[in-house]
């Protein structure tokens, strides 16, 4: 009885008589096979499903007890066991009817997947209820996968368990009573629970890995994971205006008849129909070519079949995308898959690789690889003095015809041919004598006294060295290997490097071929009938990759990363590639294969220093003192080069014989050095023969010959040649020669960047054509300007100023315009920056070519392909312009027009264009470019990308997704200033400019709107002056310093200009009361909110009483005794400023003296137009000095009202009460009741609020003394 009441307290079961027989389901363990039973009570039923398989079941049909086995697993013992603890009569036992079904037979195929079946039917039947045939069976549903249910199940148990977990953790010490002791668990144990969260995770993760594997292997399951034809359209290759780079793949081979083993896929008469809609539809399989493994040719490395696992994988079908996590499962389930989405993704796709996987270009020697460098293309007429059309300065004749001659010419007066030096001297001309013309004439391209739009001719600033030195070196070496062998030892990383970004984050233009995996008719029935190859060639950026291990010498440090083809796919919704690989499952793979590895090679006086998993490797490499796990960069391990041979051995076999680490096969490694052109640099200045003998020398940790034997891998070499000039020069590649340039070497059209927006002159970057980059063995081609080198970072990221800073003129864009002027105008300007030409190609055809390439440099710099210009006048040029889109910025920033984002966007897109060539981002900003009238065309015509009528052609205003991206209020607006009515009323006067008597509120808003309309003019009064020279100094230090400490973020290019001029500001009393006046405060500050003061004014001034400006003198003299905080801003003024100097002359002076001292600067105060709002400090506050107004980026500065032109503060306005939209409430009601028959006087509604208690705090918290009890008296 204890049992069954047990039984119904914890299912919440009422008793027998309020509870009516139903159906019971459970699931059956007979002999290591599960199956379903349902017992229906009410029908005096019992249905067994899935007991038996396909192979041993004969006859089908309804039997009783007496024809079924179910007494050999005791089914009348559950049948009587099952309806006791239910409270419910079981009746007959004989009289049950058994019913098996042969169509509830499992397949022989599923006989290992009974129990997930069985659980889903049961699931089925709970939610949909039970349904019958008319012979009494069942009705049942489609038997699902058991790959997709084992994976519901695991989330299902994970999270009842963690559930569990948290009731356990919440219940603590108090367990309920009829808890078995055994249930309780020792604090020892607790203790070591908790520490165990992060290894539990790595086994399931395991679990997970293993169980999506075999799910996306599975030809059942697969095709309701992916997006299938019937379901959503296959998706057609990527155009080519929306490819990335990643996706961007060699032109297919012209030449199919050279034995080469890849043709086009057109040209292929092998495929079959079903795989040619496959591989045309996929924006995976684009661009794939056919491989024939029955030719060897000798350009090849020959198929072998033990190279990769190429039968029994995953289809090309599973390619296909997979949907929505929340979509595999059904929409309750979503939680259960969120966690599965990284196994889901990064899985096994069914690609491998061949034994020439590596190679990018033909075996055996290189052919014409130099003839395919330095090549010229120009004639020899190239006169490259003609960049500019020069007859746009000169005159025309007016002559149409010879019958009609005219001798008239016209003389173009509205363009100025001018070289960079002219702009130069112009703008340090005019800067004192008018404004803005560094914006006028770096950024707008007009000139500031005709305004003639401007045409940038840097061939008039040319200037010829005496003497070009060529050099040459090896700039960074890339090998791509399946077996990695170093010369002496590497550091393998004991743990994933976990960084924002993967290692090859831009696409370095090294392919490797890729198998594209066979379709699902092509593969056969045993999956090993297999026809048609197809391979891929797909960028190193496109491969998921991570860190593997480094190797260091005292003169570098190359990085070794490890490349997963297998796991290649796009991201969700997105064409591009999915390269970081998530933290779950790289740690998967070093807890099962990359530290069984090490450990199973480490002697055993090194095991104490080689952790097993990868939670004990983070754990350590924790900062000092800090609690986050893994915040450093984890410990590599040395290894020798027998040593990791056999732990490369060891990974691959374990890979290949679990299953749940199918994804992470096929892998291969990449070797990557960069930036090591010194050490290489015409052999270390002659020391060596070569540069690639100094390379060998300086780097001995690298087996140079074994990467050279193609067999090993492709080795890679980036080849650079320097033409540096003698003297003070800067090189600029013309672009015309340079282009004319790749052409005739067989380079693509490739990427054009335009040095500092200039139209003719800059750098390409581009790969060479397929058919030309086979047999020469050369991939790309970079040539752009050293003076690049002036502002380049050191990981050649350079920093970009967004827009956002510009915007609000941040301080980072403050500094960072700081920065590069003090570089500008440093040392640069009196060095000498040449020009670099670099090609990637083999180490084979390096090691050909280097011999002749300062030869070939030589012929080349006969066409004259470099403008030299003197580097004063070129980076005087880049100061310019950065100094004019500066004050540009500002001073959009005091007009702020309507659509201030857009042309904020515009000239921080001028700016980045100084140190690089910006990708543009934003709708808005390409919108706009685009609104410019091509831009490359504004290049060709002006010589630089001018602004000459860029107001004209853009958006008027920004809309509120512009506001958005700058950080501006979206629902706020810029403020139009909307001028005083013309004609002003009868009680408006020139004196009166809102009347005699204005509100309070009128004047308020005329001082935020138009302060110098209602205050007089300042004008100075020589009485002022204190007569005292002290008092007087002691003014001007004031102003001076307050001023000084403005930022420059706030201040205006005249207050910087100013400043520049006198950097004191003010040298005598009335030039710093001036500084303090309305209309100087305007020209210095950008953006103000100026305030009205009510001190002294007469009439009904509503609020606190304001302090009048003498009162304001104590703010900013204050006495002694109030001495600021250590951070407060006030805090430098009282230690090194003027307050500091106040003070010292306070305690000099007798009291009759320091009377007289703060009349005199009362009376200065008194007579001041502003004043910023101050507030000094206290003990408990370090008070402020320039305040920004709450929710504006605008200084607040308050008024005098001194110099207001009113008599007194009028009365307030009466507002007039607007009709009430709705009925009152208690005649809305009387109406109500009227219309419904009753009488509203009779059914008054109750009073539902409560009495106010209207006494103070001081009565109600008054203290009651206890009420005296009687005594009573006894007798």
């Amino acid at each position: 009885m204890d049992e069954i009441q047990t039984f119904q307290q914890r299912h919440f079961l009422p008793s027998s008589q309020k509870h009516p027989a139903a159906q019971v389901g459970f699931i059956l363990a007979i002999s290591q096979h599960y199956c379903l039973a349902i017992f229906d009570y009410r029908r005096q039923s019992a249905h067994i499903l899935g007991r038996h398989t396909t192979s041993t079941v004969t006859q089908s049909g309804i039997s009783s007890h007496t024809g079924s086995n179910w007494e050999e697993w005791h089914g009348p013992s559950y049948w009587k066991r099952l309806a006791m603890l239910h409270g419910w009569p079981y009746g007959d036992v004989a009289a049950v009817h058994v019913h098996e079904d042969s169509r509830s037979c499992l397949p022989q195929t599923h006989g290992c997947d009974c129990g997930p079946i069985s659980g889903a039917i049961l699931e089925h039947f709970l939610e949909q209820g039970l349904s019958h045939h008319l012979d009494g069976n069942l009705q049942l549903p489609t038997i699902p996968c058991a790959h997709t249910i084992r994976l519901r199940m695991l989330e299902m148990v994970k999270l009842s368990c963690r559930r569990q977990w948290s009731h356990y953790l919440y219940l603590g010490n108090d367990l309920p009573d009829n808890w078995d002791p055994v249930d309780r668990i020792s604090q020892e144990t607790l203790a070591t629970r908790l520490e165990e969260p992060q290894q539990m995770a790595q086994g399931h993760q395991a679990i997970i890995t293993q169980l999506a594997t075999m799910l996306y292997n599975c030809p059942d399951c697969r095709p309701k994971l992916i997006q299938t034809k019937a379901s959503t359209p296959l998706i057609g290759p990527i155009p080519e205006s929306s490819r990335s780079q990643n996706d961007e793949a060699p032109d297919p081979d012209p030449d199919p008849e050279d034995n080469n083993p890849i043709a086009n896929l057109i040209l292929s008469n092998q495929m079959t129909p079903n795989l040619k809609q496959l591989l045309d539809h996929h924006s995976l399989t684009t661009g794939t070519h056919h491989r024939d493994i029955t030719v060897m040719p000798s350009r090849w490395r020959p198929f072998d079949a033990k190279f990769d696992q190429y039968w029994g994988g995953p289809t090309l079908e599973s390619i296909q995308p997979v949907m929505d996590a929340g979509e595999i499962w059904s929409s309750s389930r979503n939680a259960w898959i969120s966690g599965l989405g990284s196994a889901m993704l990064f899985r096994d796709y069914g690609y491998r690789i061949l034994p020439s996987f590596s190679q990018m270009f033909w075996l055996g020697p290189s052919v014409d690889s130099l003839d395919r460098m330095m090549s010229i293309g120009v004639s020899e007429t190239y006169d490259p003095s003609h960049q500019v059309g020069h007859w746009r300065g000169e005159s025309h004749g007016l002559s149409r015809s010879s019958m009609f001659p005219d001798e008239r010419r016209v003389i173009p007066s509205d363009v100025r041919i001018m070289a960079a030096s002219e702009i130069l001297l112009d703008a340090q001309r005019l800067a004192s004598e008018q404004t803005r013309v560094y914006e006028t004439l770096f950024v707008y391209g007009a000139h500031p006294i005709r305004s003639q739009r401007i045409i940038l001719d840097l061939e008039l600033d040319m200037d010829i060295p005496d003497e070009t030195i060529i050099s040459m070196d090896i700039d960074s070496y890339i090998w791509v290997t399946p077996d990695f062998s170093p010369a002496l030892s590497l550091g393998i990383y004991l743990a994933p490097v976990i960084d924002q970004q993967v290692p090859i984050q831009n696409h370095n233009h090294i392919y490797v071929d890729i198998l594209i995996p066979q379709s699902a008719e092509d593969q056969g029935p045993d999956g090993t009938q297999r026809e048609e190859w197809w391979t891929k060639s797909v960028p190193l950026s496109s491969i998921p990759h991570v860190p593997f291990g480094v190797l260091g010498t005292a003169n570098h440090t190359s990085n070794l990363l490890l490349f997963f083809p297998r796991m290649i796919h796009n991201h969700a919704n997105s064409s591009l590639k999915a390269t970081r690989i998530p933290v779950d499952v790289i740690d998967l793979f070093w807890n099962e294969v990359v530290l069984p590895s090490i450990s199973q090679e480490a002697p055993n006086s090194s095991l104490p220093y080689v952790d097993t998993t990868v939670h004990e490797i983070r754990y350590k490499s924790r900062k000092g003192g800090s609690g986050q796990s893994g915040s450093q960069r984890p410990k590599a391990t040395p290894i020798s080069r027998i040593a990791f041979e056999r732990i490369q051995r060891s990974m691959r076999t374990q890979v290949r014989d679990q299953a749940m680490l199918a994804p992470y096969g096929s892998f291969f490694f990449v070797l990557e050095g960069k930036g090591v052109k010194l050490w290489t640099k015409d052999g270390q200045d002659g020391r060596y023969h070569s540069p690639y003998e100094a390379l060998k020398a300086n780097f001995t940790n690298l087996d140079w010959d074994y990467m050279m034997d193609r067999s090993h891998g492709e080795l890679y070499l980036d080849v650079g040649i320097s033409f540096n000039p003698t003297g003070q020069f800067v090189g600029l590649w013309r672009l015309d020669a340079l282009k004319a340039s790749f052409q005739k070497g067989g380079f693509k059209k490739g990427v054009v960047h335009h040095t500092n927006t200039l139209g003719w002159y800059g750098g390409i970057q581009a790969e060479m054509l397929l058919a030309h980059a086979r047999p020469s063995q050369i991939c790309f081609r970079s040539a752009y300007q050293l003076c690049y080198e002036a502002i380049r970072p050191n990981n050649n990221r350079p920093k970009l100023i967004s827009d956002r800073d510009g915007y609000h003129l941040t301080e980072a864009y403050i500094k960072e315009c700081r920065w590069m002027h003090e570089i500008y105008s440093g040392g640069p300007s009196r060095r000498a920056y040449g020009c670099r030409d670099e090609y990637r190609m083999s180490g084979q055809a390096a090691l050909e070519v280097l011999p002749y390439l300062k030869e070939r440099a030589k012929a080349f710099m006969k066409s004259r392909p470099i403008l030299w210009i003197p580097s004063k006048i070129w980076f005087g040029l880049m100061d310019g312009r950065l100094e004019g889109l500066r004050r540009a910025q500002k001073s959009l920033k005091v007009e702020k027009p309507l659509n201030y984002g857009i042309q904020t966007s515009i000239l921080c897109h001028l700016l980045r264009s100084l140190t690089s060539t910006p990708i543009v981002m934003d709708l808005h900003l390409r919108q706009s470019l685009q609104s410019l009238d091509d831009v490359e065309r504004i290049h060709d015509r002006d010589g630089m990308l001018f602004l000459y009528d860029a107001e004209e052609r853009i958006v008027k205003e920004d809309n509120a997704e512009v506001r958005k991206i700058m950080g501006a209020n979206i629902k706020s607006r810029p403020k139009i200033q909307v001028s005083p009515p013309s004609n002003p009323t009868t009680t408006c006067s020139d004196h009166w400019p809102i009347g005699p008597q204005p509100s309070w509120k009128d004047v308020v808003q005329m001082i935020e709107d138009h302060p110098e309309l209602l205050m007089r003019p300042w004008i100075y009064d020589s009485i002022w002056d204190p007569g005292d020279l002290n008092v007087g100094l002691l003014f001007v230090q004031f102003t001076r310093e307050f001023w000084l400490q403005l930022g420059g973020t706030q201040t205006t290019n005249e207050f910087m200009d100013a400043i520049a001029i006198n950097p004191r500001i003010c040298d005598n009393l009335q030039e710093a009361m001036i500084c303090w006046s309305l209309n100087q405060v305007n020209r210095w500050i950008i953006s103000i909110k100026f305030q009205a003061c009510s001190a002294g004014l007469e009439g009904d001034k509503p609020g606190r009483p304001h302090l009048s400006f003498v009162q304001r003198r104590a703010t900013f003299f204050p006495h002694k005794d109030t001495a600021p905080p250590q951070s407060s801003k006030w805090k430098i003024y009282w230690t090194e400023g003027y307050i500091a100097h106040y003070h010292e002359m306070c305690s000099e002076l007798s009291e009759v003296q320091l009377q007289h001292l703060h009349d005199r600067l009362d009376i200065l105060f008194s007579n001041l137009q502003c004043l910023p709002e101050a507030n000094k400090p206290t003990a408990k506050s370090p008070g402020s000095t320039w305040t920004l107004a709450s929710g504006h980026d605008s200084i607040k500065i308050v008024t005098n009202p001194c110099f207001y032109r009113i008599q007194k503060i009028g009365a307030r306005k009466r507002t007039i009460k607007r009709p009430a939209v709705i009925r009152r409430p208690q005649d809305f009601r009387i109406t109500i009741m009227k219309m419904q028959g009753r009488d509203p006087k009779r059914n008054k509604p109750e009073q539902g609020k409560a009495r106010v208690d209207r006494r103070s705090a001081k009565v109600k918290q008054a203290r009651k003394p206890p009420t005296r009890k009687n005594k009573v008296c006894s007798n």
